[in-house]
């Protein structure tokens, strides 16, 4: 998908790229996280045709978890749709991660 955008100054333009850069430096710095807990711990992911692979990209793992819901019922919290792929890619991110998809 395409889209035309027109910034006129330059420091609109400026402010732009920075925010460009910095998304794209948190989406390298996933995936090398990623990526290097599965060589660490020797393990794999499936791709999306279905093979194991050892360097999975971040567009593949945010497309992985776009229906992960957590419901709010009575002041209770659930998470749904969390398979056990999710369940491992969050592992590999660490602890502090569960809290998120309240796996603690």
């Amino acid at each position: 998908m395409a889209v035309t955008l027109f910034v006129k100054k330059p420091e609109r333009i400026e402010a732009l790229l920075f925010v460009m850069t910095l998304c794209l430096s948190v989406y390298a710095a996933i995936e090398f996280r990623l990526r290097q807990a599965l060589i660490l711990l020797n393990l794999t992911l499936p791709n999306l045709l279905g093979k194991q692979v050892q360097n999975p990209t971040a567009r593949w793992i945010f497309a992985r978890f776009t229906n992960i819901t957590v419901l709010y019922v009575n002041q209770k919290q659930k998470t749904l749709n969390l398979k056990e792929l999710h369940r491992k890619i969050i592992d590999l991110f660490g602890e502090k991660y569960h809290k998120y998809y309240l796996l603690i």
